[in-house]
């Protein structure tokens, strides 16, 4: 007897990934997550990647395997003063 399993991807669609660049010989990956406090009452998160806007409120990310740093840097420009 023979049985054959297929995974089935949690979801089809494709990670947004981190820019990342060189530094000291280093793969450094970064995505700038900015606050977008009209999305809903308390605010949704937003993310930019490599490629800019990862779209939507809840996007699926991703970094490259050969980097070793992997960081968030968080912008502040929804001051509403």
């Amino acid at each position: 007897m023979s049985v054959q399993v297929k995974a089935a991807p949690a979801t089809t669609e494709k990670p947004c990934l981190a820019k990342c660049e060189e530094v000291n010989g280093e793969t450094e990956c970064t995505f700038i997550v900015r606050r977008d406090v009209f999305a809903s009452e308390l605010g949704y998160f937003t993310f930019e990647g490599e490629d800019g806007d990862c779209g939507g409120t809840n996007p699926t990310i991703g970094k490259r395997k050969e980097s070793r740093s992997f960081s968030f840097h968080f912008e502040d420009n929804n001051s509403l003063i």
